[in-house]
């Protein structure tokens, strides 16, 4: 029940939060792991993962840290492609 709860308070976040925009990039989704580990008690995650499956936890933080490194890589383009933008009709 306690994960239910949780997992709706995710699906709240998420359908809550607007994308600002296209110039403003992607916003990753939350973790819902991390969402878990906000708001159950530190003796029972053991419980919550290994019902969940530790591999499919650790698959998705990965995937996280992927995501978070691809936006880099995005932010790092856009921000070159606006300076060179911006120095050819500044000058």
């Amino acid at each position: 029940m306690l994960l239910f709860h949780v997992f709706s308070f995710y699906l709240t976040e998420v359908m809550s939060s607007p994308e600002p925009g296209l110039l403003a990039g992607y916003r990753p989704p939350l973790s819902l792991w991390r969402l878990v580990e906000q708001h159950v008690a530190v003796h029972e995650l053991g419980e919550i993962k290994n019902m969940l499956g530790e591999d499919i936890i650790e698959e998705t933080l990965e995937l996280h840290m992927e995501i978070e490194a691809l936006l880099d890589i995005w932010r790092d383009c856009r921000e070159q492609s606006e300076h060179k933008v911006c120095h050819l009709f500044c000058l």
